[in-house]
């Protein structure tokens, strides 16, 4: 593994950056408010809000607390 890092390192330094393309993926137009109608906007908020009434999503907290776990048991 050491190896890999230090062959990155050495390629990041002669290529003065890092030699891949980093991007963000595309987001699906169901999901970019950009392209909603406000309308079609509200009805996903609502949505939303009714999930978290209901109880059918997870706490927030509880799921950043369960990551910072999985990492830490990771590394």
């Amino acid at each position: 593994m050491s190896t890999a890092i230090n062959m990155y390192l050495s390629q990041t330094s002669l290529s003065d950056g890092i030699s891949f393309s980093i991007s963000l993926p595309k987001t699906p137009a169901s999901m970019n408010a950009d392209l909603m109608i406000l309308e079609e906007f509200y009805q996903k908020l609502e949505k939303g809000y009714d999930d978290i009434a209901a109880g059918s999503v997870p706490n927030a907290a509880k799921a950043f607390l369960n990551s910072k776990k999985i990492i830490e048991i990771n590394t």
